[in-house]
């Protein structure tokens, strides 16, 4: 079924598949969450006994396709599915969030939109949001339908979020447009593109808005299940690069600032034992080989932006601006 079909189409793939009869497993209310933790055991077992594989596939002397394999010339007029696929997947992503921001900002796969200054000066963010204790979370569920539930109630919170964050935004700053790249929206990883000068408030924005739309009460009953607040927090990471830095490069930095980001929650401690710190926002302006990053802070300086990002990462959702030596975002 789907696994051959998985083989067929990635040859290369290593592909590990555990099965876990009900007898295995004693029968309580907690039997499918029993199941899924000992099909994880079951497949860290076989990822234990793979041995190292070695395999000449070419010699070198044939062109090579994307995959590493040498490409079958009577292949290369047919159209591979998993290109096709990947459009599609791309493309649905992009329709989704089209439909919701109509007036709001212009959709776009093309990063060359980004570009302003004809002297190389139009810089992009990337923003990179996950949430917090989510693993902590889905540990607690204890059948597939929750599951299920669960993760369609997440990612509906985090795209709402999304979608009113940039809505304020440009309510609030009277920008004539906006632009977004949409990289990534699934369950509480979120990956943004957008024009620079705006990515360290939007990705705020987002932050800020996962936890007001999960307080909500069409989303309580669920959320008060797995977590210990009744909301949802997250974290997020910010890399400003010119629009023409190595894409996925960029993404990977913010996706690392992301997760400093998150070390801070729990490094951090509160003086109010009652309080404690779910939501921080780190970034960075990243230099070229050749460049400093003055640049950006000069493009900005005269421009409508916030000029008070010095000591990082910031916390979210700390309302004194300074308290226990952690400084708050607003």
């Amino acid at each position: 079924g789907y696994s051959l079909e998985v083989l067929k189409n990635y040859p290369d793939l290593e592909l590990y598949i555990s099965l876990v009869d009900e007898s295995e497993v004693e029968y309580s209310s907690k039997q499918e969450m029993l199941i899924r933790k000992r099909l994880i055991e079951k497949l860290d077992e076989l990822k234990d006994m793979r041995k190292p594989k070695f395999k000449r596939l070419t010699y070198g002397i044939e062109e090579i396709g994307n995959d590493g394999q040498p490409i079958d010339i009577s292949q290369t007029c047919k159209k591979k599915p998993e290109d096709f696929n990947k459009k599609l997947v791309r493309q649905y992503l992009l329709n989704k969030f089209e439909k919701r921001l109509i007036g709001i900002a212009t959709v776009t796969a093309n990063l060359q939109e980004y570009k302003k200054d004809e002297n190389g000066k139009s810089y992009i963010g990337a923003i990179s949001i996950d949430g917090n204790q989510m693993g902590k979370m889905v540990d607690k569920i204890s059948n597939f339908k929750d599951l299920k539930d669960f993760s369609k109630v997440v990612d509906e919170i985090y795209f709402d979020a999304i979608i009113e964050a940039l809505k304020e935004y440009k309510k609030r700053t009277k920008v004539d447009s906006l632009i977004i790249t949409p990289v990534l929206q699934a369950g509480d990883d979120i990956c943004l593109i957008v024009e620079a000068e705006y990515a360290i408030e939007i990705a705020a924005g987002v932050i800020k808005k996962i936890e007001v739309i999960s307080k909500m009460d069409k989303y309580k009953n669920m959320l008060s299940k797995f977590t210990e607040l009744d909301y949802l927090t997250a974290c997020g990471g910010i890399a400003i690069v010119r629009y023409s830095y190595p894409f996925f490069e960029a993404v990977k930095i913010a996706e690392n600032l992301c997760n400093r980001a998150k070390e801070s929650v729990y490094l951090t401690n509160s003086s109010d034992k009652g309080y404690h710190r779910k939501s921080f926002i780190d970034w960075e302006i990243v230099q070229s080989q050749v460049n400093t990053g003055i640049a950006y802070e000069m493009y900005v300086k005269n421009q409508n932006i916030k000029e008070k990002y010095h000591i990082k990462p910031l916390c979210i959702d700390q309302f004194k601006p300074l308290e226990d030596g952690i400084f708050s975002y607003d």
